[in-house]
């Protein structure tokens, strides 16, 4: 472990951005993984440190960096930003600017690299499936298809302009998004699944041996509907992420917060599998319940 940056904060110890360095090479690493951009998001974290167990027992064949925590102040007391600022909103950063502006300018510079992967977590209301995020064509959606994970979402290039994404592309850093799980919560499960994805990655890259739990993405798509309370009220999901569905099965059903009254019932409208699910019940109108990959 590496302290590649410092910062002193008042009335608390510095703060260090701390890279793990495996394989040998000279120049930029071959892969870059980063997580814990958001203080809270715990099974990204987890994620990246069971990838570490990894290359601690396998040395790889290149140079990989891993970041598995960027805000620890954030992770310290489970809050998502840093300092009080939004992290992820502070990149390209400025080394002369403010804290979080010099952190994303440190994070950017540690990450030089053939291929970058940030590994997030949905937020603290919503459980995401494990699935991976990448533009409609080029070597990141290569990546993404050797994941293995069960879903890819496909996007055009505009959803990456912006964070840590957004930094690596205009610095012409092939990048893609790993998710899953959800924020304040170690969720096992989905942990294990993106650590096996990135373990695929690098064995895709020729940077690990074979590996035997090699499997194929159950779903490759672009279209994603999204599903939104129409009525505020009461959510209750009838479905779970990752959960696979036909044209007409029940999402969930909006009642009232008092009686419990049902004022919406949520049905989908095409086949496809859960890619988010709300877990927090009270929702205001307009607010996402469920978003489905549809085929």
């Amino acid at each position: 472990m590496n302290s590649v940056f410092s910062l002193p904060l008042p009335l608390r110890p510095p703060y260090r951005l701390q890279r793990l360095s495996f394989g040998s090479g000279e120049g930029d690493a071959q892969l870059c993984i980063v997580a814990g951009i958001d203080g809270d998001e715990v099974t990204a974290m987890h994620a990246v440190n069971l990838v570490a167990g990894v290359l601690a027992v396998q040395r790889p064949s290149g140079l990989v960096y891993l970041l598995p925590c960027v805000n620890t102040p954030g992770a310290e007391t489970g809050e998502k930003t840093f300092l009080g600022e939004e992290l992820d909103a502070a990149f390209p950063g400025d080394s002369a600017g403010g804290p979080a502006a010099r952190v994303a300018a440190a994070v950017l510079e540690a990450t030089p690299s053939g291929l970058c992967i940030e590994v997030q977590t949905g937020n603290r209301f919503t459980e995401e499936c494990p699935h991976a995020r990448a533009p409609l064509y080029g070597r990141e959606l290569e990546a993404a298809r050797a994941s293995g994970l069960p879903v890819i979402w496909k996007r055009a290039a505009k959803h990456f302009d912006s964070g840590l994404s957004g930094a690596w592309r205009a610095e012409a850093r092939p990048c893609l998004t790993l998710r899953g799980g959800q924020a304040g919560v170690l969720s096992l499960d989905p942990a294990r699944q993106l650590a096996r994805a990135m373990v695929r990655i690098l064995t895709a890259r020729s940077l690990l041996p074979a590996d035997p739990d090699a499997t194929g993405t159950v779903l490759e798509t672009d279209q994603v509907d999204e599903y939104r309370a129409n009525l505020a009220g009461f959510f209750a999901a009838e479905v779970r992420a990752g959960e696979r569905l036909r044209t007409g099965s029940l999402l969930g059903v909006v009642r009232s917060p008092i009686g419990g009254d049902t004022l919406e019932e949520v049905r989908a409208k095409r086949p496809g599998i859960v890619l988010s699910a709300r877990t927090y019940p009270l929702v205001n109108a307009k607010e996402l319940l469920i978003r489905l990959a549809v085929g």
